[in-house]
């Protein structure tokens, strides 16, 4: 990573020179030495990955057949190497008289950024319909990245750890199935502890297998 942000730091500067250089071989040659470089680290970040954890959610349509084709889409994203039991849970805000959800969570090890990885989820939501109009809406289709290794994120588009999960039971239900011990980056508090803290109100676990 070091020599890709040297190469992003310095690129700008060899090409303002590019018309006053002296040299110009010697800079084209360093030029290329350069994005070697960058490249080679390019590739060691690509075969990196990290795992990262994703809840699921939907209200509307099918919920089910929403749940299991997202699951299976995310393996187009990444490794899924784990998947929650299926949950029912009472709406939490939002308008009301909205029907009860079906909420999951997985477990994806992935070599894309966090930033790539949101946007592919939003994708994935849009494609099945997710409409957004209001707060905490009814929706076809929900997939919140929760956490992304160990990565704290404050960006108004990347917030990470997700800024409400670690109190949101229909959350945490799913996340314990996969990773009881998983702590809050910031906080440290694992699933396990907030679990117990917030108690399994409005949360049922649906049992036997869902996926097909």
């Amino acid at each position: 990573m070091k020599a890709a942000k040297y190469v992003e730091a310095n690129i700008a500067r060899f090409r303002e020179s590019a018309g006053t250089s002296p040299f110009p071989l010697q800079r084209t040659v360093f030029c290329y030495a350069l994005r070697a470089v960058y490249l080679q680290d390019k590739r060691s970040v690509l075969n990196t990955r990290t795992d990262a954890f994703i809840a699921l959610g939907a209200n509307l349509g099918d919920p089910l057949a929403a749940l299991r084709r997202a699951a299976t889409q995310l393996g187009t994203l990444g490794q899924v190497v784990g998947v929650s039991a299926l949950y029912r849970t009472a709406p939490v805000g939002g308008p009301p008289g909205q029907p009860d959800y079906l909420n999951a969570a997985a477990q994806l090890r992935t070599s894309l950024n966090a930033g790539p990885l949101l946007a592919a989820l939003h994708e994935l939501e849009a494609a099945a319909g997710r409409e957004r109009h209001e707060r905490w809406q009814a929706r076809t289709l929900d997939l919140d990245l929760i956490t992304y290794g160990d990565l704290i994120s404050h960006h108004p588009s990347l917030r990470l750890p997700h800024p409400r999960a670690w109190d949101r039971a229909f959350v945490l239900a799913p996340l314990n199935d996969l990773n009881p011990d998983l702590r809050h980056p910031v906080t440290g508090e694992t699933v396990r502890a907030a679990l117990i803290r917030l108690g399994m109100d409005g949360v049922q676990r649906i049992g036997g297998p869902w996926l097909p």
